[in-house]
């Protein structure tokens, strides 16, 4: 529209003209820097989508990987809790052996006092049957067995050790 104005102007419009272009040429770079614009804008914004895109994706891989943690971390939970429980298994267990190995040293104590005492009850037993089997057993008139007063022989007679032993039962 300046340009047509500036040409029924004349020689007097011939500033005017050169206004009119340099408005022109202004508009044209205006435009032509208001596209770039616009495509730069976009192109930003296509930038901020696709790193939107990228922090989600990246905030869903980390969730993962905490739940992923707390996972393993509930399972070593779990190893150091059936861990413990094995570990006081063992101790108990222990304790057991221990307890029936002493009942076992005390077993065999009592079994070999008992062995002891089985074989000194023995000897006694043979000096006692010994010492009866020397006696002579008579009948009398009143039907009273008199007591046979002939000496022991030597060879029938216990040792005096075992002889005064016996006594004292």
């Amino acid at each position: 529209n300046a340009a047509v104005e500036a040409a029924r102007a004349g020689v007097a419009g011939k500033g005017f003209a050169v206004v009119a272009d340099e408005v022109r040429n202004l508009a044209s770079k205006s435009a032509e820097a208001s596209q770039s614009t616009a495509r730069l804008i976009e192109s930003s914004i296509n930038a901020v989508e696709h790193g939107s895109v990228l922090a989600k994706d990246t905030a869903h891989t980390l969730t993962q990987t905490v739940q992923y943690a707390q996972k393993v971390i509930a399972g070593i939970s779990d190893i150091s809790t059936a861990s413990a429980a094995q570990a006081q298994s063992v101790t108990q267990i222990t304790e057991g052996i221990d307890q029936i190995s002493n009942i076992i040293q005390t077993n065999t104590a009592t079994a070999e006092q008992s062995a002891a005492a089985s074989e000194q009850m023995a000897n006694r037993a043979q000096t006692l049957k010994l010492l009866v089997g020397s006696f002579r057993l008579e009948h009398g008139a009143h039907g009273a067995a008199p007591v046979s007063t002939q000496a022991i022989p030597p060879d029938a007679a216990p040792p005096l050790e075992q002889a005064s032993a016996i006594s004292k039962y």
